[in-house]
């Protein structure tokens, strides 16, 4: 499959909720709205993150080991995209099995851990230099 398809099922599948199920709540759409949004941005930072390291590596192999901005935000996204669709399937799966908190309760700290780890990482990725040094050797 190619990117421009790739592209093109993605928001032809947004384009589908919004005419399909016009009677669900502003809350939902908004939701839709947001996380559709978020993961456009983190979809764009994977491929110049992904086009960045390719292109860098053919010219410096060892460039490949410094972490690049867009892999940093990126990591971000991941984040802030997974958290809130996961925890909409764990509210569905609470939802459909007749209320059982088990689901949830195994879920939601696990969620938060998701975020906080992935915050902790982003924010030690962007004070700490450790791969640049790394990659000073071998250059």
């Amino acid at each position: 499959m190619t990117v421009i398809e790739q592209v093109h099922s993605y928001h032809s599948d947004r384009f589908f909720y919004y005419v399909h199920y016009p009677n669900d709540s502003s809350y939902m759409k908004t939701a839709v709205a947001v996380l559709w949004a978020f993961n456009t941005v983190h979809e764009t930072l994977c491929i110049s993150g992904g086009y960045s390291y390719f292109m860098a590596g053919w010219v410096n192999p060892a460039s490949i080991v410094i972490v690049t901005s867009e892999i940093v935000v990126q990591l971000l996204f991941t984040a802030l995209v997974a958290v809130p669709t996961q925890s909409y399937f764990v509210y569905r799966i609470y939802i459909f099995s007749g209320k059982n908190i088990l689901a949830p309760l195994l879920y939601f700290p696990m969620g938060l851990i998701q975020f906080g780890k992935a915050l902790s990482f982003v924010l030690g990725l962007k004070s700490d230099r450790f791969f640049e040094h790394i990659s000073d050797r071998f250059q």
